[in-house]
């Protein structure tokens, strides 16, 4: 079962277009009630995001729900199923403010 560590709205405040990688702009983002920020690279070519506008994020460390949980043809629920978008990766760096 997926445990989730993050689940909140946040909103895009800039791009940073200059990345490495072709088709992956990093943005930066500000939750809602301003209490936190981060820069999270995303594939611009397959789901472009817009500066000013909101989306729902959440990090979870599997993508699996309960197992007793199925689709009706026989297939496990996935929380990718609730998302248009979804990464697989690793968390590169986090800190935090004092």
């Amino acid at each position: 079962m997926a445990e989730i560590f993050f689940d909140d709205i946040i909103e895009v405040i800039k791009f940073d277009r200059q990345v490495v990688y072709d088709k992956v702009s990093r943005l930066i983002a500000t939750s809602e009630d301003k209490d936190y920020s981060l820069e999270l690279d995303v594939h611009s070519g397959l789901y472009p995001m817009l500066p000013g506008s909101k989306y729902r994020m959440v990090i979870a460390d599997a993508l699996h729900m309960d197992s007793s949980a199925l689709h009706s043809k026989g297939k496990p629920i996935s929380l990718a199923d609730k998302f248009e978008y979804v990464m697989h990766g690793l968390l590169y760096k986090m800190s935090e403010a004092k």
